[in-house]
């Protein structure tokens, strides 16, 4: 399928339920590090708010990168099945470090994805010519 823009590939990787979810999550966990921060001195409020801001919008992302380095490790076709509390509280802990790391993991996926995207678009152009 031919994407128009980076963005438009972007978002077609994943559905709504993805997308809504890990906005949710990083909005909660935005909020509560927002709330409970008492950053001190004028740069560190600025660059706090910027790192809060940046990985409450770029938090998907990291998970994209997670979700892929997994698939790619044990396949697409592995489940894993946990109890509900376990996979609860692993869910919580990883989607928390991911959202810390997310200024380390995010650009480094933004870059892989639009590379994927322009050799896409290329080979689409070629094949159309």
């Amino acid at each position: 399928m031919q994407h128009s823009s980076f963005l438009d590939y972007l978002f077609s990787k994943y559905d709504l339920s993805f997308w809504v979810k890990s906005y949710l999550f990083s909005g909660v966990l935005t909020y509560f590090l927002f709330e409970t921060n008492n950053f001190g001195t004028q740069f560190w409020d600025i660059f706090g708010i910027f790192m809060l801001f940046f990985n409450a919008i770029f938090f998907p992302i990291s998970l994209m990168v997670y979700n892929g380095i997994l698939s790619f490790i044990y396949g697409s076709d592995t489940v894993f099945i946990r109890p509900i509390l376990t996979g609860f509280i692993w869910y919580i802990i990883k989607s928390t470090f991911l959202y810390i790391f997310t200024i380390f993991i995010a650009p480094i996926g933004l870059l892989f994805l639009y590379i994927k995207f322009r050799l896409e678009k290329n080979k689409f152009e070629v094949y159309r010519d």
